[in-house]
């Protein structure tokens, strides 16, 4: 709109506003209008909450709950806003400094109207109802309803895509197409050094040929392998152009693989600005360049042809001596205004050819060191070597079996392996005292030549316990910190709203720290309820730019709300987002070509290598009986950047079936009852029959037993880069981490309580359940209106309940580490069985386990940053870790994501008769088929349609000699490639495969 044309509506608006306001507004029978009674209601509920009054909060709650629940009313963002629900409710629930109604008080009060909790003054072992019934939803739903409107009517981040042509749909495909447009253009440019700049020679090379999406650092790669900048430091001297041939150069731009540089010896300036370094050649020259420079264009002189024809210049100079800048550096977020695109990739259309430059134009190419801003610190782990080292082993390896370059598909051949079922289950425990024998994890601790003593227990075991239930020590305290303090945007007018939902969510998560009574610690209401889809659908749209990908150019906005709010935004979206910017550009780029397939197969030939992501690769050569111990080569003498790939020995398999059967493998290795890691609820013997070979097997998940053995302490910082290392490489691990152990991992061992010892023992944890029974039995008695001889007799039965389980103040398991001091000479009561059940929980899952969780995170840290993994909780983190749990597969899903070939389509009979019989199979099944058909015995988050490739099923082809039902299956586990035999019958068909699953197993050969 022009300013004269936006200046009239501004006056129209205003007299139209001022003329509504006199009809309306202007007469003192204002209040009794129909069209203000909610809001007037609203308003003065609001009021009634407001007052310091304990005794007027729950009757406003309801009057509020109420209203909102009421269809007629249909309460607007407008009125919930202009009313001042959302504030007075924030402050309501966050604000610690009104004296008159304590802070968890106002807790009860509102997990008592909106989720029908028990009343504050409600005594015993009530608790709220954890199935919703869709008839009578809790007021709670109402609530978040009406919020999630107003964040949808308020809201103003900002999504900032690229439009890849006017008028057009943008699919995928096009956006590919266009993309692709990009790859024959160079930006040239005539390196020159800086006016200011004494201590460095002039550039002499000639012009250079630079990608668009090269990032400014690999400009000073390319000077610093030429002598303009050495990395120990000197400065260096310059290199003509007889000094090394067009082929050599070449190599050198080629082997900037290698990451990023650890302190920077060059900084650049376009136009008088310092370029960022992590910025994209692209967006600095958009961002900087003089944009006069060519005005015969009828585009932006960005977009068009004349600035891929032009030769730009960059100046250089020397950082200073500190090591840094001596000028700041531009934003490392500028991103590209939607209104230049359309001319953009009109030039992309018009690309033009680069065949006749000069053979002295140097390509500085993108390859897998091209980073984004680096938030996932990769570089802080001091074993791993800057120089990457292939074993020898591994090249004569690849030289042998593979060829000049080729790479054979891993193929699994039959090899028959003897099974064993044998399961040996821990006995159960029969009362509260023997549950709570296996307190420590173990039926017995690590033995050692000095005792129990041996075991080194931190001095503050034994001070006074975290009173773990007590509001005091609540998470919900967290609640009285601003979520969105850090969040870039705060000016938005939707931040109120994401407020007060962020504390709506920490009670939905955490109501049960509020009575002792409690049996259940899940949610009350899906924590799904609590996406917003219109955030939710800008996210995607984002994530859907491919452009902002290969840049890493995203909205600041995007990671700060997922992080601080991920309750927000769908797993999908979040796991995304983690792969898009936590880690460097080319294994963005990577997870790119996956959700964009059309990407990669637009590119072809020789132009496929500038946009494909050349991301490093080292090769490992391990052998199978030897994994474990070829562990600490694999993280530590491979460069960090460098994507992991596992040759077995003396198997001719390579590529992504072998490197995930390594991680599988290694992950069970981890579970070794040998290793004495984890708390044991179950052992079984491994798949061999071994019995020295034991692997430890919790329906909890895995959690640390108790015990601070260095050389365990050691295994768990293994542990630690391990899993991060997986991660990084987007592989998946087999490790079932327990819901406390992931709590950990994102630092939250603060808001452990009794009720989380369930999710890490179910027996303890059923004992312990059953023991705060009489706890709330106490404070029901004491607050009851029987005679105090009454009360006494009662209390003294359960008194003898508590005392017949003959507990006293140390670990059950281990009696010689005490709770409190003198422990072993107090026995446990009604009195102080509160006290005991907090102390024990504090020791299970915090005191007793902190030094084994402090090494997993060091080493988890020394790979990636634990800040990444923010954006998850501690429910979703197993899903990152590991993928999709076990679901029953169903005929539906993998008729759409698998792909039958070569013989076979989706009519054939054998596909009919796989498909039902991979429906029936329980999860351990699905496990076998998975570790034979892959390499991994899980699927990705997603399941068969995040496979990639996708599974193919291809008829094999059989001898003449032969029938089919003679041949087994195979697999090229690569490319999850199943060769499957046209048998004659389902049953026959059943039986090869339950063959082939199990003996299949433990060995890649060429078929």
């Amino acid at each position: 709109m022009e300013s004269p044309d936006k200046g009239s509506a501004l006056k129209w608006i205003k007299h139209k506003a001022c003329q509504f306001y006199e009809e309306r507004f202007r007469n003192a029978d204002v209040c009794s209008d129909p069209a203000l009674l909610t809001l007037n209601r609203l308003t003065a509920a609001v009021q009634m909450l407001n007052k310091k009054d304990e005794m007027a909060c729950v009757p406003a709650l309801k009057e509020i709950a109420l209203i909102l629940e009421e269809r007629k009313s249909n309460v607007s963002p407008f009125e919930l806003l202009q009313s001042g629900l959302v504030a007075q409710l924030y402050l309501f629930l966050s604000d610690n400094d009104n004296e008159c109604v304590e802070l968890p008080v106002r807790w009860k009060q509102f997990l008592h109207v909106f989720f029908c909790c028990p009343a504050p003054g409600c005594t015993g072992s009530a608790s709220p109802h954890t199935e919703i019934n869709p008839d009578q939803p809790p007021p709670i739903m109402a609530l978040l309803e009406r919020l999630q409107g107003c964040v949808a009517h308020s809201e103003q981040f900002p999504v900032k895509v690229h439009e890849f042509s006017s008028g057009a749909s943008t699919s995928p495909g096009l956006q590919a197409r266009s993309l692709y447009h990009m790859v024959p253009n160079y930006i040239k440019c005539q390196l020159v050094r800086h006016p200011n700049c004494s201590n460095m020679m002039q550039w002499k090379g000639g012009p250079v040929k630079i990608d668009p999406l090269a990032a400014v650092q690999t400009i000073e790669k390319y000077m610093i392998d030429r002598g303009y900048g050495r990395r120990d430091g000197g400065l260096g001297r310059v290199l003509n152009d007889s000094e090394e041939s067009d082929s050599e150069m070449e190599e050198s731009a080629a082997s900037l693989d290698s990451g990023s540089i650890q302190q920077h010896q060059l900084e650049f300036l376009i136009n008088g600005h310092v370029v960022d370094y992590n910025s994209s050649m692209f967006t600095a020259f958009k961002t900087y360049a003089p944009h006069g420079a060519m005005d015969d264009e009828e585009d932006n002189s960005l977009s068009g042809v004349a600035f891929f024809n032009a030769t730009h210049v960059l100046h250089y100079r020397a950082v200073s001596n500190s090591g840094t800048p001596s000028a700041s550096a531009g934003p490392s977020s500028t991103s590209l205004d939607s209104a230049d695109m359309p001319s953009l990739f009109d030039r992309f259309r018009r690309s033009s050819s680069t065949g006749g430059e000069s053979r002295r134009l140097r390509d500085v190419t993108m390859s897998a060191s091209l980073v984004m801003p680096d938030t996932g610190s990769l570089g802080g782990a001091t074993s791993v070597s800057s120089t990457p080292q292939v074993s020898a082993t591994a090249s004569a390896s690849r030289s042998s079996s593979i060829g000049s370059g080729s790479r054979p598909t891993s193929n699994r051949t039959r090899r028959a392996l003897s099974h064993s079922s044998g399961v040996s289950a821990s006995p159960g425990l029969s009362s509260a005292g023997t549950a709570a024998a296996s307190a420590t994890g173990q039926s017995s601790l690590p033995s050692s030549s000095s005792g129990a003593a041996s075991m080194d227990i931190p001095m503050d075991v034994t001070a006074a316990p975290v009173t773990v239930c007590r509001s005091s020590d609540s998470p919900l305290w967290d609640m009285c910190l601003d979520p969105l303090s850090r969040l870039s945007n705060r000016d938005d007018p939707c931040l109120p709203m994401l407020r007060l939902l962020s504390a709506m969510h920490s009670l939905n998560q955490y109501w049960y720290t509020m009575y002792k009574g409690s049996v259940s610690c899940k949610p009350i209401i899906s924590p799904s309820e609590f996406v917003n889809g219109k955030l939710a659908a800008k996210v995607y749209r984002q994530l859907q730019d491919p452009l902002a990908v290969m840049t890493g150019h995203f909205p600041s906005w995007l990671t700060e709300l997922a992080t601080a709010c991920p309750f927000l935004l769908p797993f999908s979206h979040r796991h995304l987002l983690f792969y898009y910017t936590a880690f460097d550009r080319s294994r963005a780029l990577a997870r790119l070509q996956e959700v964009m397939p059309d990407l990669a197969r637009q590119q072809h030939g020789a132009d496929r290598d500038r946009v494909t992501p050349r991301t490093e690769k080292k090769k490992l050569v391990v052998k199978r009986e030897e994994m474990f111990s070829s562990l600490e080569r694999v993280l530590g003498k491979v460069n960090s950047r460098a994507v992991t790939e596992i040759n077995f020995h003396d198997e001719v398999g390579t590529g992504l079936g072998p490197t995930l059967e390594f991680y599988a493998l290694v992950s069970r290795e981890f579970q070794a009852s040998s290793l004495a890691m984890w708390r044991e609820e179950l052992v079984v013997n491994n798949a061999n029959g071994d019995c020295q070979d034991e692997y430890i097997r919790n329906a909890c998940g895995l959690f640390p037993c108790i015990s601070h053995n260095p050389k365990q302490l050691e295994t768990f910082y293994l542990l630690g880069r391990f899993v991060a290392k997986a991660l990084y490489d987007s592989r998946m691990v087999d490790l079932p981490f327990s819901a406390v152990f992931c709590k950990w991992i994102l630092s939250e061992e603060h808001s452990l309580c009794v009720h989380d010892v369930q999710d890490v023992d179910r027996l303890l944890g059923g004992s312990i359940a059953q023991m705060l029974k009489h706890v709330s039995e106490k404070d029901r008695i004491n607050n009851s209106d029987m005679t105090e001889r009454k009360k006494k007799h009662a209390l003294g039965q359960v008194n003898a309940d508590v005392q017949d389980l003959i507990l006293d103040f140390t670990v059950p398991g281990a009696e010689d580490v005490e709770l409190v001091t003198n422990g072993r000479a107090l026995a446990v009561n009604l009195d102080n069985l509160e006290h005991y059940l907090q102390a024990l929980s504090q020791f299970l899952l915090v005191n007793g386990v902190k030094a084994q969780m402090s090494s997993f995170r060091d080493g988890f840290s020394s790979v990636v940053s634990l800040q990444q993994l923010k954006m998850f909780t501690a429910q979703e983190l197993p899903l990152l870790f590991c993928g999709s749990t076990h679901n029953q597969w169903d005929v539906r899903d993998l008729m759409e994501h698998c792909t039958p070939n070569h013989g076979y389509n989706l009519d054939s009979v054998a596909i009919k008769y796989l498909f039902d019989i991979l429906t029936e199979f329980n999860a351990e099944e699905q496990r076998l088929f998975l570790m034979f058909l892959t390499g991994s015995p899980r699927l990705p988050v997603g399941g068969f349609r995040a496979l990639h490739p996708p599974l193919t099923v291809v008829q094999k082809t059989i001898d003449s000699s032969h029938t089919p039902d003679d041949y087994l299956p195979s697999v090229m586990t690569c490319v999850n490639y199943l060769k499957l035999p046209n048998y004659s019958s389902r049953e026959i068909m059943q039986v090869r495969l339950d063959t082939a699953m199990r003996e299949g197993q433990n060995a890649f050969h060429l078929s």
